[in-house]
């Protein structure tokens, strides 16, 4: 079933050199790449990464005052791992377009939690 809160199929573009190995590397979704991540630069015992605030995306639109006026200004309460986090989403830009740039740095982009993505 379909969720928008659920980050699906997702790709490692670039890592620490310590991971390179990763590069490339699909997963079914970015929960399950993120433990890959922790487990693989911080061992299997090291817990668990809060990555909806952890993770970054590198984006490109048309961001304007409307744009910062509701990026992240959605909360809900989330249990992973046995723990309860806040976790903030945008349901204020469910419509507006986003394109995700992980091979460049295109200038008038800029670095968005994955939380802060949802529902986009």
């Amino acid at each position: 079933s379909f969720d928008f809160f659920r980050l699906g199929l997702t790709e490692v573009h670039s890592t620490a050199p310590g991971i390179a190995h990763l590069k490339g590397r699909q997963y079914q979704s970015l929960g399950q790449a993120a433990q890959e991540l922790q487990a693989e630069l911080f061992g299997r015992d090291s817990g668990y990464c809060d990555y909806m605030r952890e993770y970054v995306a590198y984006c490109i639109s048309s961001f304007s005052g409307a744009w910062d006026a509701h990026l992240g200004k959605g909360t809900r309460n989330v249990v992973l791992h046995g723990e309860r986090f806040e976790s903030s989403f945008s349901p204020g830009l469910l419509n507006t377009y986003v394109e995700l740039a992980p091979d460049s740095l295109v200038p008038g982009g800029r670095w968005v939690a994955a939380g802060d993505l949802l529902p986009l």
